[in-house]
């Protein structure tokens, strides 16, 4: 099965092609888009739970996932195109997640607000929540099929 030959993506892979009549690539093309997506989701979640604890009124929380889903698909798009360019992942993970903060930074600052009727602390909740759901994020990276065979699933 190639690059994937031996490992939990290659059974999916497999499986995809056998069951589905998919080709390699296309297999491997919807498992990506599903990861990415379960990425997205689970980030906009973690996000939206660290939100909570800083308060913010209804409407921040709106702005909060709408910001994220978009700064997700901006650091994907620069993670697939330091893949396609042949660059570092480390370098393109970097420049990324520094875009993100530095947007979603701004847009906290600019739109959103706490129940006081403040936007005090939303640099901190930026920096706090990007930190939080990058370090999950990269634990389920590194040992995310690890915590699946753990669990017996």
């Amino acid at each position: 099965m190639g690059l994937y030959e031996g490992t939990i993506e290659g059974d999916l892979v497999h499986n995809l092609v056998e069951d589905w009549g998919l080709s390699e690539n296309g297999a491997t093309l919807l498992i990506n888009f599903f990861f990415f997506l379960g990425c997205m989701i689970a980030t906009v979640a973690i996000e939206l739970l660290i939100a909570l604890c800083f308060r913010f009124n209804k409407k921040s929380y709106g702005i909060i996932a709408l910001t994220n889903v978009i700064t997700q698909c901006t650091l994907n798009a620069i993670m697939w195109l330091g893949l396609i360019l042949e660059s570092s992942e480390i370098f393109a993970l970097i420049i990324g997640e520094i875009l993100v903060f530095v947007s979603e930074a701004f847009v906290y600052k600019k739109k959103c607000l706490r129940k006081d009727g403040t936007n005090k602390l939303t640099i901190t909740y930026a920096i706090i929540a990007n930190a939080v759901s990058l370090t999950i994020s990269l634990l389920v990276s590194l040992y995310g099929f690890d915590i699946i065979h753990f669990f017996g699933v």
